[in-house]
């Protein structure tokens, strides 16, 4: 919309007519003595007043004073004038300089004309006091009428123009701010370059990745700001300047912290006196890379801990077969000898169990006995073997502060502190101190903290410390399976466990388990008395040998036992039974959905579960014995799965 808005200041009553009948005529007025100023100012009478088909918005004022006074309350009002024409001389007030001074302070958009008849200031006397600007117009009295007029239309335009003008560069600041805070805050490094190399622009992102701002960057090169890896850069640049677009994931070579980008160049053809430019987009993808590498790893363990599980279901089957009928050997008539190798065969068997359970505890599908514990009695009554156990080289101390009661297998949980402990000594071969702290005090949370002033070990080593079977130590003096053990036990029992170390600082293993009140219920764990019985009992069990040992064993013991290898026929058959002994991993049909199909017809079946392994036995609808068990394990677990 345009602005038509005048203000007018002269202090004679004539003059301010003369130019109400230019801008905005209307009806004249009867003074002979106004129009014979008129007369003279413009050369019209204001009974000739032009005819004009927009008239302007006039605003006359007598004074400078009183102009200032209404310039700020036009401006306030959102009116604010688009020209005004001053008077020279307005005794006894300010003058004309002093009046357009007064009103650039309030408005310094404004236009102005000053109107004299007298020489009263030199040029060079007006532009001391104003300035050299486009703003100012001298006109002297008399002037044509046209003349007046057309200046005031150029000059609204002029004001026009520049105030479409100004809103636009306040538009291209505003969008070059928004443009320029996603640039610095994109979470990306964006540079441009000319074809000379130099920066043309650094975001904040690549100013801060190499330690430097904007400023010391912008019109430098790599040669003056990354001398040693100038050349490098150059070559992959190159290939982008000829290519037109070049993408792929690189190191970044000017800085010592290791760190992997998504890196995008591509030219931009402008016209710019040195030809296109290379703008050069880089994603720090290094998390992303650290995270896909250990949800590879992640994959690659679970890979390995079914793999561990099948081969340990499969291992204690045969150790349960093994072991059980080595001892119903042993339980006969046996010369020494026999008694001696028989004894060799079970001790074997234990140490082959052992070695399975520390697969299931790395793959977390070890049947675990959760007891409410307190962890610091634990580690009390531990201390005097761990003592023996390192040496005396070795000093450990025992920081217990606050209960710290939680759930677990207290047998894991020993393996836990035995491995972590066996390993701190491993660290310090030429001694150190070892400290075992105990902190229960964390709402919901129980920690453990096994730390020791051995090696430490630099990263390649601390990645791969849960790998099974990654060991340091010299051949033939360990298994590698002592970390990934603790790690599926702790992991298992629903805790947390992470490692700090560095070369020659030692080593810090902080293990977090869930809390526990100290109230808790704990179903006794404790095997019942040997006794057998005369209630009758289904077997069911794949394997012959497994399930001949445990016909020969509960038979013995008085049972009326009956047997079956296959799951899917017995359930058809659906005998009566008053409990259910049962393999949970069996093909056709599992332990579960056999017992869910028998209680069809037998609503109060018992059920006692057998396993090599399971990956939730606390999902399972009864007790569970772990195979491979020893015939007073069978025969207490079978007593109280009946009641």
């Amino acid at each position: 919309m345009t602005n038509r808005r005048l203000l007018l200041v002269d202090d004679d009553p004539g003059v301010r007519d003369a130019y109400a009948a230019v801008f905005a005529p209307r009806a004249p007025s009867s003074s002979t003595e106004r129009s014979r100023l008129a007369s003279l100012v413009l050369g019209v009478s204001p009974a000739r007043s032009l005819a004009i088909h927009n008239p302007f918005s006039l605003t006359i004022a007598r004074q400078g004073q009183e102009a200032a006074e209404a310039l700020e309350r036009l401006k306030a009002q959102g009116q604010a004038p688009a020209v005004a024409f001053v008077d020279m001389r307005m005794p006894p007030g300010w003058d004309g300089l002093t009046t357009i001074e007064a009103l650039w302070r309030i408005d310094p958009r404004l236009q102005c004309v000053l109107c004299t008849a007298f020489s009263d200031f030199s040029w060079e006397e007006i532009v001391a006091r104003l300035g050299t600007t486009d703003r100012l117009l001298i006109l002297r009295k008399p002037f044509d009428r046209i003349e007046v007029l057309q200046m005031a239309e150029a000059l609204c335009a002029k004001w026009m123009a520049t105030e479409q003008a100004a809103d636009q560069a306040r538009q291209v600041a505003r969008q070059q701010t928004i443009l320029r805070g996603i640039i610095d805050h994109a979470g990306l490094l964006i540079t441009l370059k000319d074809a000379q190399g130099r920066y043309l622009l650094a975001n904040q992102g690549f100013a801060l990745r190499h330690g430097r701002t904007e400023a010391e960057v912008l019109g430098r090169t790599d040669d003056h700001l990354f001398p040693d890896q100038a050349k490098d850069l150059a070559a992959r640049e190159a290939a982008a300047m000829s290519e037109g677009v070049c993408a792929g994931e690189e190191d970044d070579p000017r800085v010592a912290t290791p760190a992997r980008f998504h890196v995008v160049r591509f030219t931009l053809t402008t016209d710019h006196p040195e030809g296109p430019l290379l703008c050069t987009v880089a994603t720090d993808v290094t998390a992303f890379r650290d995270l896909e590498s250990r949800y590879l790893q992640s994959q690659k363990m679970e890979a390995l801990g079914r793999l561990a599980g099948g081969v340990a279901h499969d291992f204690n089957n045969l150790l349960a077969a093994i072991m059980g009928f080595s001892e119903l050997a042993l339980g006969g008539q046996v010369d020494g000898r026999t008694r001696g190798y028989l004894s060799q065969v079970l001790q074997a068997g234990q140490q082959a169990s052992d070695l399975t359970r520390q697969l299931l505890a790395f793959s977390r599908r070890q049947v675990l006995n959760p007891q409410r514990v307190e962890v610091g009695a634990v580690v009390e009554d531990l201390v005097a073997m761990l003592t023996r156990l390192v040496g005396r080289t070795i000093t450990i101390t025992v920081v217990n502060q606050g209960p710290s009661w939680v759930l677990i297998d207290k047998s894991q949980l020993q393996q836990v502190l035995v491995n972590l402990v066996v390993n701190a000594r491993d660290a310090m071969p030429q001694g150190g101190r070892a400290s075992i702290e105990v902190h229960g005090g964390t709402p919901g949370r129980v920690r453990v903290i096994v730390a020791d002033t051995g090696v430490g070990m630099a990263p390649e080593v601390l990645a791969h410390i849960w790998d099974p079977f990654f060991t340091t130590k010299a051949e033939g003096q360990g298994t590698g399976l002592g970390l990934s053990t603790v790690h599926g036990i702790v992991l298992q029992s629903g805790g947390g466990i992470t490692v700090e170390s560095e070369p020659g600082q030692g080593t810090r293993v902080v293990v977090d388990l869930p809390s526990v009140a100290e109230g808790v219920p704990v179903v006794a764990t404790q095997p019942g008395p040997i006794t057998g019985g005369r209630e009758r009992l289904l077997i069911v069990d794949d394997r012959d040998d497994v399930r001949s040992l445990l016909v020969e064993i509960l038979g013995s013991a008085g049972y009326d036992v009956v047997e079956a290898g296959d799951p899917r026929r017995i359930a058809e058959e659906c005998p009566a039974c008053d409990l259910l002994v049962t393999d949970v991993v069996m093909p056709g049909l599992e332990g579960p959905e056999l017992l869910r199909r028998l209680r069809v017809r037998h609503p109060d079946l018992r059920v006692l579960f057998m396993t090599g392994h399971t990956i939730h036995p606390e999902s399972l609808p009864g007790p569970v014995l772990a195979k491979p068990f020893s015939h007073r394990d069978l025969l207490a677990a079978v007593r109280q799965a009946l009641g």
